[in-house]
């Protein structure tokens, strides 16, 4: 579904420019660092986030993709801008055939 992979490509982008950024932290890097620390938070949900994606469309057709649970991840997802999200929901209600 393409609406899926529009979903990763979002979370994949998100992954890479967080990634960046913990690979450019000033160093050295106190433990109580607020900003590296939620970088490190921000980089693991991202990695749920895909996971959590793979898990509900792996290998699935379109027809067999639980619409619910992708609409669900887009609502909490933390890696795709609010701004985005009502866009992607009404693509994958109208890729689902309800819309």
């Amino acid at each position: 579904m393409a609406v899926c992979e529009a979903i990763r490509g979002r979370i994949e982008d998100r992954r890479d420019q967080v990634c960046r950024e913990i690979g450019e932290y000033p160093t050295p890097i106190p433990a109580c660092d607020v900003h590296f620390n939620r970088l490190l938070e921000e980089r693991r949900k991202v990695f749920e986030d895909l996971d959590r994606l793979g898990d509900i469309s792996g290998g699935a057709r379109a027809s067999e993709i639980d619409v619910a649970a992708i609409d669900a991840l887009i609502v909490a997802s933390t890696a795709i801008p609010e701004k985005e999200k009502p866009a992607l929901r009404r693509a994958l209600q109208t890729a689902a055939g309800g819309g």
